[in-house]
């Protein structure tokens, strides 16, 4: 079914009746903050809608494709998604912690602040998207690209991969200054032309990752117990 502007309350409808929306083209529909967990969203197109604050943590999204859409501060976590698009969407403060995210690409978005942590993605490409301070935290990405020929590299500065594993994944020439890379396991991945000023490896393992000379691996110092007693 189609739905374009001043039809929100036949797209919610829609959207009770199946569960989510399946076999769907939305456009210019605004469903700011709505409530979704658990549902499935299917062979949909969303272009140009408002889904910023929406809950859709646990959803389903299997072949959909957001276009020119508000997904700021969305929230996702513990969804599972394969083959999905999103192109020139707002992406700031979402919340995708512990997704499961399968042949994923990101083109021209911004996703700062975005929530990672925990996420597993698979085949997943970053394209001329802003992922500034963005948090990956114990993630495990697979064959993950980040790339952005506008500004040479990805704007990956101060994002986090604490913890994380990373296998076969490609940040060459990745703005990764004040990246946090404390504890990941990095393995076959590409930091060629990579801009790491002030990022942090200690207790990183490298395997078959070339880092620069000099890099720091030691194990991190433990935390503080300052003003615990």
């Amino acid at each position: 079914m189609e739905f374009t502007r001043n039809q929100e309350s036949l797209a919610l409808s829609r959207f009770r009746e199946v569960g989510g929306f399946r076999g769907d083209r939305l456009t210019d529909v605004a469903l700011r903050g709505m409530h979704g967990t658990g549902c499935r969203v299917d062979e949909t197109v969303l272009e140009r809608c408002d889904l910023a604050e929406a809950d859709l943590s646990g959803a389903g999204v299997t072949a959909a494709t957001f276009v020119s859409t508000n997904l700021r501060a969305v929230r996702l976590g513990g969804a599972r998604a394969s083959r999905v698009e999103v192109y020139y969407c707002e992406l700031n403060e979402a919340d995708l912690s512990g997704i499961a995210a399968r042949r994923l690409r990101v083109h021209g978005s911004q996703a700062m602040n975005v929530k990672l942590d925990g996420a597993r993605l698979t085949v997943a490409r970053f394209e001329e998207t802003a992922l500034i301070r963005a948090s990956f935290r114990a993630a495990t990405l697979v064959h993950v690209s980040f790339s952005d020929t506008r500004m040479g590299g990805a704007p990956l500065d101060r994002a986090t991969f604490e913890g994380a594993r990373l296998v076969d994944c490609s940040f060459r020439g990745a703005n990764l200054r004040g990246a946090v890379f404390r504890g990941a396991m990095i393995v076959g991945c590409d930091f060629d032309d990579a801009l790491l000023e002030g990022a942090d490896f200690r207790g990183a393992m490298p395997v078959g990752t070339t880092l620069p000379p000099g890099t720091d691996l030691s194990p991190p110092p433990p935390p503080s117990m300052a003003g615990e007693f």
